[in-house]
């Protein structure tokens, strides 16, 4: 199996119905794109949203998701998503973003 092009990388903390579902189903239509790998970081959060966030991948295979036992940041979180990418590039999402019809493209 050959490396993917790029990494998409979310870093999730915290409200999980407000910020994180809404951008992983706006990336959905690229979910079967082999080119393109998903990795879902959750950086321990308090509120119970790493819980549904694992939830909502688990359906979803073309989704990597990763919980992080402790709280590394925002910088520390995004390294220690990034250190686990395999693709050529790398793009850091924060969990707030939603993506556009073509975006990917």
């Amino acid at each position: 199996m050959s490396s993917p092009l790029i990494s998409v990388v979310v870093l999730a903390y915290n409200q999980f119905e407000q910020t994180t579902g809404p951008c992983l189903q706006s990336l959905s239509p690229w979910f079967e794109d082999h080119d393109i790998e998903f990795i879902v970081y959750d950086n321990a959060s308090p509120d119970g949203s790493g819980e549904l966030t694992a939830q909502w991948c688990k359906p979803h295979p073309a989704l990597r998701f990763v919980q992080s036992p402790t709280n590394l940041g925002y910088a520390g979180g995004m390294n220690a998503a990034a250190q686990l990418a395999r693709g050529e590039w790398l793009f850091l999402v924060n969990n707030d973003t939603q993506f556009p019809e073509r975006t990917l493209d």
